[in-house]
Order: C-alpha cells, then structure tokens, then sequence
C-alpha cells in the first residue's frame, strides 16, 4: 500500500506537504493517483490505495523529540486510525515540518526519528536534518541507518 500517516490534517502547512506528495512534487516519490491518507479520525482510499506498493510517508510538525505533539513513536501510532499498513512498509519517509520555537534541524538526530527506525528496522527510512518546505518537501534529506 501507499499510506500517508497525519494527525495534523486540519493544519493548513501540512495539508499543502499532503497534497505535494499527492501531486509527485517532491523527494519523496509520488502515488501515481493511488493511495491511502490516514488521519486521527479519517481515512480516504484514492483508486486502489496503491496496492503494489510498500510505502509508508509520515507528515507533520516536527521538532527534536516530537512529531505532531506525540513525543514517542508509539503515540503518533496509536493516535493515528483507520488500519494504516506499519508492518509492510518496505520504504519510509518521515517529513517533519518545522513547529514555531522548535528546531527541526535536529529530528534527524532525535528521539522520535530514532524510534521509528526502530519499529521498521527491514525498511529504507528517511528523514531530513532540516525542516522540510511543505511546497515540495525540499530538505537535507538522509537514510537513517
């Protein structure tokens, strides 16, 4: 599946990194016009949720040791509905968008980027040492390992 994971979807610089990604206009490579977007109490399936893929794309506010207010992989997963596919993501991109008074240039280095490597330690993760621009996710993109 092609799964993109948000608790922020009402949050007006995350919706436009959602629909970059939708569009294929940025790093992380596009869905092709199918895929599946999850939100805190939503979930909408576009043509048939990118059945022949294995990726997994996470967006939100970002700061050293938080992700969309979550200040552990475990709650942003919890938090997030609707049957996400975790255990078959074979690729994932974690796109942190800066949060005010937070620097974003350490995520890379923090606590909840170390903790989702972790939960998919067969995948290729990536994160970027900056904040990601939400137009097209431009950012200092590096594979965790």
């Amino acid at each position: 599946m092609y799964d993109i994971a948000t608790l922020e979807l009402d949050d007006g610089i995350v919706m436009v990194a959602v629909n970059a990604i939708i569009n294929g206009q940025t790093f992380v490579p596009g869905p092709g016009g199918n895929y599946r977007l999850f939100a805190v109490n939503d979930k909408k399936v576009i043509g048939d949720g990118g059945a022949n893929r294995h990726v997994l794309v996470i967006v939100g506010h970002g700061g050293a040791n938080e992700l969309s207010g979550c200040r552990t992989w475990t709650e942003f997963r919890q938090s997030v509905t609707g049957g996400v596919d975790w255990s078959n993501a074979a690729t994932v991109y974690v796109a942190a968008c800066s949060t005010l008074g937070e620097d974003g240039t350490q995520f890379l280095h923090g606590s909840i980027a170390n903790d989702i490597k972790a939960a998919f330690p067969g995948a290729t993760v990536w994160a970027s040492t900056s904040n990601v621009r939400a137009g097209d996710l431009a950012g200092n993109w590096e594979r965790l390992r």
